[in-house]
């Protein structure tokens, strides 16, 4: 950060902006998820798509 914004920036502050990126990154994928999840929810509706085994795509 000091590179790019060319100014100096004390360790409390350095160590608090990781913090805060850390936690905005954890809520941005959960909110992300959620919206995997429910995408996939919504195009499984009724076409039951789970299943117990994947076919292996060569022969053991």
């Amino acid at each position: 950060m000091q590179t790019v914004l060319n100014y100096n920036v004390s360790s409390h502050r350095e160590t608090l902006t990781a913090i805060v990126s850390n936690i905005l990154e954890i809520i941005r994928r959960g909110i992300w998820n959620f919206f995997r999840l429910e995408n996939e929810h919504l195009s499984n509706v009724g076409k039951f798509r789970a299943f117990k085994s994947v076919p292996l795509l060569f022969q053991l």
